[in-house]
């Protein structure tokens, strides 16, 4: 069964982009090998991942990601049987958000939302995967 997980959490370190390369370079190595794709964003000092791939894969990849230092408060937004991937492309699609760019104001609002109440946000998070979507859908996947 396919399986999608949606998290948000609190980057530990205010200057991510050192741990954002670690994280990539374990989750494109973990992915590939479990056939597990998705997204990892950072904006604003919050992390957003979504991970799409058999139930049992994506489960136990989350499960990893609940116990890194590298980030807190890990919010579960979306838990759900899908029929197809939107990253099918991507072991890990990555998408910094600086603090200039069109979407960083609604994605700064939406994070610290989901921070407070992630169960209000599923409507939010669907919007902004299709924003993101968006955004990669011309780069090279990785």
């Amino acid at each position: 069964m396919l399986w999608r997980i949606v998290y948000v959490s609190a980057a530990v370190s205010r200057d991510f982009d050192g741990d954002a390369a670690d994280i990539l370079n374990e989750a494109r190595l973990e992915n590939s090998l479990r056939g597990v794709t998705g997204l990892l964003t950072y904006c604003d000092g919050s992390i957003f991942q979504l991970l799409e791939g058999e139930k049992t894969d994506v489960e136990a990849i989350f499960a990893r990601i609940e116990r890194d230092p590298r980030h807190r408060s890990v919010i579960r937004l979306l838990s759900e049987a899908i029929s197809v991937r939107d990253f099918v492309d991507w072991s890990m699609a990555w998408l910094r958000i600086p603090s200039d760019h069109k979407l960083a104001p609604h994605v700064s609002a939406t994070l610290r939302e989901a921070h407070a109440d992630g169960a209000r946000v599923s409507a939010e998070v669907r919007i902004l995967l299709d924003a993101f979507s968006g955004e990669i859908g011309s780069e090279r996947p990785a």
